[in-house]
């Protein structure tokens, strides 16, 4: 049997808003598979804490780091 730990998730509605993004943009995402990692829990979709931050850390920076 695997071992499962247990992990905060947000709601689209929290991501959409931690991104100052519209649910409509993260639902694209979603579909397009450009997104953070989300689960299907029932009828929900939620968004791991640790795979949205390392969705963020995956991202490229822009501006200068000097």
């Amino acid at each position: 049997m695997s071992k499962t730990t247990c992990t905060k998730h947000l709601t689209e509605g929290e991501v959409a808003d931690l991104l100052s993004i519209s649910r409509w943009t993260l639902r694209q995402w979603r579909l397009q598979n450009k997104g953070p990692i989300c689960r299907k829990i029932g009828s929900n979709v939620r968004y791991p804490v640790p795979d949205l931050n390392q969705w963020l850390d995956d991202q490229p920076q822009l501006g200068s780091t000097v």
